[in-house]
């Protein structure tokens, strides 16, 4: 249970596909990249920048969280407030940015996204 390869972003609706999509990634050996949204204001600004990178980097996996329909991952995660931008490797949260800025999230990608 994965998303496929290329521009696509999934939106997560419960911890069982969260740890599912975990699972996924660290078989796969892939970069996740999950933004933390929380109603339509925050995921104009987090969910159209990240399918604009999904586009750009087909090897990552990204994926959405709407705070106010899946808190439990939310919960797991650690999300304080929104939008957050998170970025995995191997499974394990490797970084994270509360607020960001859109030139914070290209440095994120540029830093751990991959294209190929």
């Amino acid at each position: 249970m994965h998303p496929e390869d290329g521009p696509d972003v999934t939106e997560v609706g419960s911890k069982a596909e969260w740890a599912a999509y975990k699972q996924g990634a660290a078989r796969s050996c892939k970069t996740m990249i999950v933004g933390f949204f929380a109603g339509d204001g925050d995921y104009n600004d987090v969910g159209a920048l990240l399918n604009i990178m999904s586009a750009e980097y087909p090897a990552t996996w990204f994926y959405t969280v709407d705070t106010g329909h899946a808190q439990e991952v939310a919960d797991r995660c650690n999300i304080s407030s929104t939008p957050t931008v998170q970025v995995y490797q191997d499974a394990m949260l490797v970084k994270s940015a509360e607020n960001p800025t859109r030139d914070e999230v290209e440095d994120l990608m540029e830093e751990f996204a991959k294209k190929y």
